[in-house]
C-alpha cells in the first residue's frame, strides 16, 4: 500500500469527497448546504448533489436533482453511467476511494454538462430515470402476475388465471403462458 492509499485509508468519507470533489464543485457554484457523518449535499442555483455512504453496507450513493424545490430525483449508478451518459466508470459496489475517484472523472468528462447547468440535459436524464424506473415496476408487476396465475392455474380458478394473465404485457410471458391463457379461456367460455 503506497502512502496516498494509508492517508486515504484513514480519512473518513467526507473528507475524502471534501479533497476530491468540493474543488471541482466550487467552480461550478455548488457549495455545500448540509453535512452529516458520511453524507454531504452540495447545491447551487440549479443543481443539488447528495452524496453518501453506508458504512453497514459498505456502499456509496450519489443523487442529483435539478434544485431544492424538485421531487425528480435521480440515483446515480453504472447503468445510468454507462447507458446515459456513455461512461465506462463504475460507481456502483466498488471501494469508497474508487467511487469518489470515478465521481469526479464524471464530472470533469462526461458529466460536466450537469455541473454547468444544462437544464435539457438534466431533463433528459430525469426522463431516463423515470423510464427505467417505471420498466423496473411493470417487470416486478409482471412477476407478481404471473406467480399468482400459476397459483390460479395450480388451483384449476381458470377465471382467476385469464384475469391476471390480462394484466400482463406479452413482452413478460413464456410460451407457455400463452398456451395455458388458451385453455383456460376455453374452459372460461364454455
Amino acid at each position: 500500500m503506497d502512502r496516498s492509499e494509508l492517508k486515504n485509508k484513514k480519512m473518513n468519507f467526507n473528507q475524502i469527497v471534501l479533497e476530491k470533489l468540493e474543488p471541482l464543485f466550487l467552480k461550478y457554484d455548488l457549495n455545500i448546504v448540509e453535512q452529516r457523518d458520511d453524507y454531504l449535499k452540495f447545491e447551487s442555483s440549479y443543481l443539488s448533489i447528495a452524496v453518501t455512504h453506508n458504512k453497514l453496507e459498505k456502499s456509496n450513493t450519489i443523487w442529483l436533482s435539478r434544485n431544492k424545490k424538485t421531487t425528480n430525483i435521480v440515483e446515480m449508478d453504472d447503468t445510468i453511467l454507462r447507458d446515459f451518459f456513455g461512461s465506462a466508470l463504475k460507481i456502483s459496489q466498488v471501494p469508497m476511494n474508487t467511487f469518489v475517484d470515478n465521481l469526479a472523472s464524471f464530472f470533469e468528462n462526461e458529466g460536466k454538462l450537469l455541473l454547468i447547468g444544462d437544464a435539457e440535459k438534466m431533463k433528459e436524464l430525469e426522463q431516463f430515470s423515470l423510464k427505467r424506473s417505471r420498466a423496473y415496476t411493470d417487470e416486478l408487476l409482471a412477476r407478481q402476475h404471473l406467480s399468482a396465475a400459476d397459483k390460479a392455474w395450480k388451483n384449476e380458478d381458470y377465471l382467476e388465471f385469464v384475469n391476471l394473465i390480462n394484466q400482463v404485457n406479452e413482452r413478460y410471458m413464456l410460451p407457455s403462458y400463452k398456451s395455458k391463457y388458451a385453455i383456460a379461456k376455453k374452459r372460461v367460455d364454455r
